[in-house]
């Protein structure tokens, strides 16, 4: 009985399920052509946190810092850092920079050398800055 009963209703749901389908292939294919439309990505930010780049302001460093793979911009506390070499200011050395909206500022002088070459490690709450002199010299922070 429950076999004759199938049997009979099975073109219904097959004709059932034949619409859904249609239904659903035509309304994501309706999306997709609105997708396409100009101004649907000024509507929908299908990106939560997109990547943009922006030119900051110039800071004026005294060695090249790329020829070492070493850290020298850290994020912490809501704030991005840097440490270089740099002849800026009253006093020139290897100084941390703090990211005030586009312009680094100099917040601390850790070594009188322009030759240092910095690297920073973040763990955790503490930052910990290591540096290596030209003669060889060696230093160690921690924050």
């Amino acid at each position: 009985m429950r076999f004759n009963l199938l049997n009979q209703l099975w073109p219904e749901l097959w004709r059932l399920v034949t619409v859904l389908l249609a239904i659903l292939l035509s309304s994501n294919l309706l999306f997709a052509q609105r997708m396409m439309a100009p101004g649907f990505a000024q509507a929908f930010s299908l990106v939560r946190h997109p990547l943009a780049a922006i030119q900051l302001d110039p800071t004026t460093i005294s060695t090249v810092t790329g020829q070492k793979p070493q850290s020298k911009v850290w994020r912490y506390h809501g704030h991005w850092w840097l440490v270089v070499p740099s002849p800026e200011g009253p006093q020139p050395g290897t100084k941390i920079w703090r990211l005030d909206g586009l312009k680094w500022t100099p917040v601390l002088t850790v070594h009188s050398s322009l030759l240092s070459q910095a690297d920073v490690v973040v763990d955790g709450p503490r930052v910990h800055l290591v540096w290596v002199e030209a003669e060889g010299k060696h230093g160690e922070a921690r924050a």
